[in-house]
């Protein structure tokens, strides 16, 4: 029969690992976080009106800005929007 563990050692069988080595899940944005980054991605979309809207055009001058930009370059998917 093997001796009893030792005070402070490790378990040696992996079911016997206590929770403490498994790390928790990350936490997920806030609903304020995840508007911020949500925000900003449409922001740095050219295909997007908003992205012109924050350079100072005008809503229908920004719409057709977008389409334009969709238009150049119907194959981008790097940014597109929700």
């Amino acid at each position: 029969m093997p001796p009893p563990p030792l005070p402070g050692r490790q378990p040696s069988f992996s079911s016997e690992r206590p929770a403490a080595l498994t790390a928790p899940p990350p936490p997920r944005p806030t609903a304020a976080a995840q508007a911020a980054i949500d925000n900003r991605s449409v922001q740095l979309n050219p295909q997007h009106a908003t992205y012109h809207q924050s350079r100072g055009a005008g809503p229908a001058e920004a719409a057709q800005a977008a389409l334009a930009a969709a238009k150049a370059h119907p194959l981008d998917r790097s940014h597109s929007a929700h």
